[in-house]
């Protein structure tokens, strides 16, 4: 049964300088909770409001012990401070790192602070909206912002998924578009640029605990395999395997930021200058780029790109310690490297953030790729006939340099017999052989355009096991569907 009072306290009379005994205006309720706890809340001034909230208090008190209460409402009363700290316990068992538990606590803890949210019955999307877009207003980026709304959705998806709450209210409030507000847009650096960085810091002075040798291997090994500057500073001469085909170089889950270990190739080309100098440096298992350098890693790629009279900074963007991993995947992206491929070697949770974040293509670039594309010829544009020698230009633009050769195919679209003119290659070579065995072509004139067809089904595939050809581009070439 609660038990309301007035708490009493002691005080010196400003008068007389005697003690004197009072007692506070507000009401105070005692109580003993389910778990027979005892527990002391404030009440009203007013003594008849106060039993009423204590007759409320024993109800749900019996209703708990019975185990028919709701837990959302039990939930919903606990301080958040004491949810955050339960919600930092869950964060600790995960397989996570401390600074990222840290980053998430102190962004739902500023967050709740600048909303006053005290218990879960205060969480107010629109208060927390408010907060966000007030903090922008006064300098928070884009980015930084929606990384505080995803803090404090963590928080809420954490409490809908232990029965702490019934909904996330902050799935409504939509993030920030981060493509009009980019503080510090990295750039690529080119491949000049890269080789000019190595070459003159090789013979640099030492500069944040590392020789000028040993900054350029780090600067080679960071483009060539795009890791990060923190997990390469935990590589030490066990983590590269110069034996296997090809070379690799692995980051133990510790380090990793995704917290898996990790195994990456090693580009051929660099196999032979990192191990040789692995082996001059080696002194048992120690760490290969010692010291805290990986915290102060802008600051010191930007020393050596000034000695190799590189700007730190274009139109582009900023060429810091992270571009050299945003050139690596720049360089693949321009190399044609598959985007899956690239999102392995990046090792992103998407293909989208390793395209629309680490991928920079230029003018230039995009000029190039737009060369490659083939117009067709429109038919009513074609004042001549299409001779016998362009079928066979056409198709070799597909197929390179393959040889070609076929004996069963005239240009009028006919099977051809040993006497008639044919379309020739005199190289021959493997698909002369085929042809012979059976397989032949028919050349057909299909609204004014000309089109190769074949009569065997297993034909394109036979071809593809020597021309090593996606099979798509062969079946378009060969005028089926695309």
């Amino acid at each position: 049964m609660p038990s309301i009072y007035k708490p009493s306290y002691t005080r010196k009379d400003s008068k007389t300088g005697k003690k004197v005994t009072k007692k506070l205006k507000k009401w105070y309720i005692e109580y003993i909770d389910a778990q027979g706890i005892k527990k002391r809340i404030p009440g009203f001034v007013d003594k008849e409001a106060t039993k009423q909230l204590a007759a409320k208090i024993e109800k749900e008190v019996a209703l708990e012990s019975a185990g028919i209460v709701d837990q959302f409402s039990i939930q919903a009363k606990r301080p958040i401070s004491e949810q955050l700290s339960d919600f930092r316990k869950h964060l600790e068992a995960k397989d996570i790192t401390t600074k990222q538990v840290n980053q998430v606590i102190n962004r739902v803890t500023a967050a709740f602070k600048g909303c006053e949210f005290l218990t879960l019955k205060d969480l107010d999307p629109e208060k927390l909206n408010q907060w966000l877009a007030k903090r922008r207003k006064n300098g928070l980026s884009a980015r930084t912002s929606n990384f505080y709304l995803k803090a404090c959705r963590s928080f809420c998806n954490w409490l809908r998924k232990f029965n702490r709450y019934p909904e996330n209210p902050f799935d409504q409030i939509e993030t920030v578009k981060i493509e009009t507000d980019i503080r510090h847009q990295r750039r690529a650096l080119s491949f000049i640029e890269v080789a000019k960085l190595i070459s003159v810091t090789k013979t640099a002075n030492r500069l944040c605990c590392l020789g000028g040798e040993d900054r350029a291997i780090l600067y080679l090994t960071a483009f060539i395999t795009g890791i990060r500057a923190s997990e390469l500073a935990s590589l030490k001469p066990s983590s590269f395997n110069f034996e296997t085909t090809p070379a690799t170089v692995t980051i133990e889950s510790a380090y990793s930021k995704r917290r898996r270990k990790d195994v990456l190739p090693l580009h051929a080309s660099v196999k032979d200058t990192i191990e040789d100098w692995i082996q001059r440096k080696k002194k048992g298992d120690e760490f290969l780029w010692p010291g805290n350098w990986s915290k102060k890693a802008a600051k010191m790629m930007r020393g050596d790109l000034k000695r190799a009279e590189i700007p730190y900074k274009t139109k582009e963007g900023y060429a810091d310690f992270h571009a050299l991993r945003h050139s690596f995947l720049t360089a693949l992206a321009r190399s044609g490297v598959h985007p899956k491929a690239m999102q392995g070697l990046a090792r992103h949770s998407t293909v989208k953030l390793t395209l629309d974040n680490y991928s920079h293509f230029e003018l230039d670039d995009l000029n190039t790729a737009l060369k490659q594309l083939e117009l067709p010829t429109k038919p009513e544009l074609v004042s001549e006939p299409i001779e016998k020698s362009s079928v066979s230009l056409h198709v070799g633009q597909h197929v390179g340099n393959t040889d070609f050769s076929c004996h069963s195919m005239t240009s009028e679209g006919n099977e051809a017999s040993n006497e008639e003119e044919v379309v020739k290659n005199p190289k021959g070579g493997k698909i002369k052989q085929l042809i012979e065995e059976g397989t032949y072509y028919l050349v057909k004139k299909i609204g004014g355009g000309t089109r190769i067809r074949t009569g065997d089904d297993g034909f394109a595939n036979r071809c593809l096991s020597h021309l090593a050809m996606p099979p798509l581009m062969f079946s378009f070439f060969m005028g089926g569907s695309p």
